[in-house]
């Protein structure tokens, strides 16, 4: 898992931190895309992943995430929005070199 950058989507949703005309993706919607993006595309296996909040939709914006391994081994996640078309916000994940300690 280490090092690796992954290009997927995300839907738009209107949590209460953010005015509903904001495309973002939700925190819940966040962790899911990951967690399944990386066990489709980069044949990862993972336990859970967790993010501070929302990835907001204005490109370059950031959120950072931990995602834990089948072998419990954890490792720092950059969420970068890449494009958004309408309420469509397509995201990079980058996965640090290095596992958490």
């Amino acid at each position: 898992m280490a090092g690796c950058t992954v290009s997927v989507g995300g839907r738009v949703g209107a949590p209460a931190e953010i005015a509903p005309d904001v495309p973002h993706v939700p925190r819940a919607g966040l962790e899911k895309s990951i967690k399944e993006d990386l066990s489709a595309k980069a044949g990862v296996e993972l336990k859970s992943v967790t993010c501070d909040g929302l990835l907001k939709g204005t490109v370059g914006a950031t959120q950072r995430c931990v995602a834990t391994g089948a072998d419990g081994v954890s490792y720092g996640i950059t969420v970068r929005t890449k494009s958004v078309t309408g309420t469509h916000v397509k995201f990079d994940i980058t996965v640090d070199d290095e596992p958490i300690k």
